[in-house]
């Protein structure tokens, strides 16, 4: 609910998405993965009459570069994500940028 229509969210796998976000800046970026983390843990899943599943996500952040391709900026999302995981879930990682070739 706080994507909007030109921004495509893809199954990546699993239990992993892309979102693909037109932002500005890395701030704003931040903002709208925020919104999308408060979201998920406001909207809990009842499994069984008053038992009710809290849904979190962790989210690993990439800016693509204007000549980086996909696949590397997915990657370095991934392992954001990874990182995210192995330090305590329910949060956002930004990745590092990659090195820009001369």
């Amino acid at each position: 609910t706080v994507l909007r229509e030109s921004d495509p969210f893809f199954r990546f796998g699993g239990e992993e998405f892309v979102a693909l976000l037109r932002c500005e800046n890395e701030a704003a970026a931040q903002s709208v993965v925020g919104r999308m983390l408060d979201d998920l843990r406001a909207n809990a899943v009842e499994v069984q009459p008053g038992v009710p599943l809290t849904i979190t996500a962790t989210i690993g952040l990439a800016e693509v570069r204007a000549q980086e391709a996909l696949d590397a900026a997915i990657a370095r999302a991934d392992h954001a994500l990874l990182e995210g995981k192995l330090h305590g879930r329910d949060r956002v990682v930004v990745a590092q940028l990659a090195p820009q070739s001369d």
